[in-house]
């Protein structure tokens, strides 16, 4: 587990009231972006301990569904808890690795969310896979959203997760049937781009 989430459930395991959309900052402007409404199938790609997955639950309402991935056990387990206590039948949960291929059919959600997870340690060489599957998994039509911070003004010898930029994801994103609808800056330092999936 990464000490960004380690801390992130440390905090919400000492405070019992606290809301389940600790970390997601923005929320409603990302799902604005993706047209998340009711009967929406919605993809959160390392999903942490769930706080988009548990709003955008809010939002496609019963009859759709939130597939919340993540690679690490304890974030699931302590989201399938949160579901458990919020009553919410509309999430499935799963542990996920992103780089490896999707537990997931073809062409099954209508949009998905990468929140500050393509620099994650051992996923930025396998984001081929990554935006492959993600490609397959959407429809097409729909809408995928990532956030990261901008590091554009890392040396260009840099590794790769260091240099994050709007220009270099959309260039890498494009090349697997995705086309860039929009960027936005949510702070000085990030950015949320904005892709549609092309049928291929």
């Amino acid at each position: 587990m990464c000490s960004a989430n380690r801390n992130r459930l440390e905090l919400l395991d000492g405070n019992n009231s606290a809301s389940c959309n600790y970390g997601a900052q923005f929320a409603d402007v990302i799902f604005n972006h993706l047209g998340i409404k009711a009967g929406h199938y919605f993809l959160d790609a390392g999903c942490g301990p769930g706080e988009y997955a548990l709003l955008a639950a809010e939002k496609v309402g019963e009859v759709g569904r939130v597939f919340a991935l993540d690679r690490d056990p304890k974030m699931i387990e302590y989201l399938q808890h949160k579901i458990i206590s919020a009553g919410k039948a509309n999430i499935v949960s799963q542990v996920a690795d992103l780089g490896d291929p999707l537990p997931m059919a073809d062409q099954s959600v209508d949009s998905a969310l990468l929140s500050s997870v393509l620099h994650m340690p051992g996923l930025t060489e396998r984001w081929h896979i990554l935006f492959a599957e993600l490609q397959r998994v959407l429809r097409p039509g729909g809408r995928l959203a990532i956030i990261e911070k901008d590091n554009s003004g890392a040396a260009p010898n840099a590794p790769l997760h260091w240099r994050l930029s709007p220009q270099l994801l959309t260039e890498e994103v494009q090349k697997y049937g995705f086309r860039k609808l929009n960027v936005e800056n949510l702070t000085p330092s990030r950015f949320l781009i904005l892709f549609e999936s092309l049928a291929v």
